[in-house]
């Protein structure tokens, strides 16, 4: 479906933006953040810290790299190719046990298929960090 990850990123970033914009009042994001534990391909604030990494389908590698963004998130998702999304979904026990979000994106929507609870980071010095950010 789509060629690059910054393909599949740009495509999706207003789908992503509406659907973490709880109150509907604007929300903060920034593109691969650096100085973080890991770079999420998205950062997210809507009060609360969002760390989102872009997959085309290698969905074991975002899991990993999702894991690690927990320590200044307070969630964290994995977003694939809706094309290459069936072998995370047959995994969901994974994402759920790690508590990791998964979704997937076309050309036209957005579709969670897990979404974690959201908890309180590892590291409260890379949370502020991570909120700092978008001061």
């Amino acid at each position: 479906m789509f060629e690059t990850e910054a393909d599949m990123a740009m495509t999706s970033l207003p789908f992503v933006l509406d659907e973490f914009d709880y109150t509907k009042n604007g929300i903060k994001f920034i593109e691969e953040p650096k100085g973080l534990f890991g770079i999420p391909d998205l950062l997210l604030f809507n009060g609360h810290i969002i760390a989102i990494e872009f997959k085309l389908r290698n969905w074991k590698q975002a899991i990993k790299q999702a894991y690690r963004y927990k320590s200044f998130s307070e969630e964290s998702y994995v977003l694939l190719d809706k094309k290459y999304v069936e072998r995370a979904k047959e995994n969901i026990d994974i994402f759920t046990k790690f508590n990791i979000g998964l979704a997937a994106v076309d050309e036209n929507k957005i579709e969670f298929y897990h979404r974690p609870k959201s908890v309180k980071p590892f590291s409260l010095d890379l949370t502020e960090k991570a909120l700092s950010l978008f001061n």
